[in-house]
């Protein structure tokens, strides 16, 4: 069984995050802002007491904050977000009737 890792301590502004690559230690409180999968990855990650907030997306687009790309049937991997809050920026927000959001989606067969 993989060891989940602890994934928080910064604030991350980025398209995407691959979870694989993210620095990890002790804290548990960051912000993440992103559109669309900007928490990504193939990896056993735990975000805690974190602010993860949806950014207005182009145009047409929707936003999806977590995207899993298992590879494999045997890969024991997941994605945990604990005592976290889920938010939308504020253009996000005055846009809310028009724009989807979605918690996370596979990109993967196994996914």
């Amino acid at each position: 069984m993989q060891t989940l890792q602890l994934c928080t301590s910064a604030i991350l502004m980025v398209t995407k995050i691959h979870c694989m690559s993210i620095p990890f230690d002790n804290s548990t409180e960051s912000d993440i802002l992103g559109t669309l999968d900007f928490i990504l990855g193939n990896a056993a990650v735990i975000f805690q007491g974190c602010n993860i907030w949806s950014r207005m997306p182009m145009s047409g687009q929707f936003t999806v904050i977590t995207a899993q790309s298992r590879d494999s049937p045997d890969e024991d991997i997941e994605i945990s977000i604990q005592n976290c809050s889920i938010l939308a920026t504020n253009d996000l927000y005055s846009n809310s009737g028009s724009v989807k959001s979605y918690i996370g989606r596979p990109l993967r067969v196994y996914s």
